[in-house]
């Protein structure tokens, strides 16, 4: 029987990654946004929107700053 060793390394974050993360962000924090203007929306559900821009708006930034401590390819 082989057995092998798990090796962990840090990969490069990879530029093109790094853009469309970023990309996809803006784009679903502008639809989270026009979504929170919608009449058709409770108070529960206007709620739960606003959290999830919250945590985007948060998160946007964090393949850049993977890339910071991993380095970009």
């Amino acid at each position: 029987m082989i057995r092998l060793k798990n090796i962990l390394n840090e990969a490069p974050m990879d530029r093109n990654f790094q853009k469309e993360w970023e990309q996809m962000h803006k784009v679903f924090i502008s639809h989270l946004k026009h979504e929170s203007r919608n009449r058709k929306y409770g108070p529960a559900e206007k709620g739960a929107i606003k959290n999830m821009l919250r945590t985007l708006e948060t998160s946007k930034g964090f393949a850049e700053l993977l890339g910071d401590i991993a380095g970009t390819d």
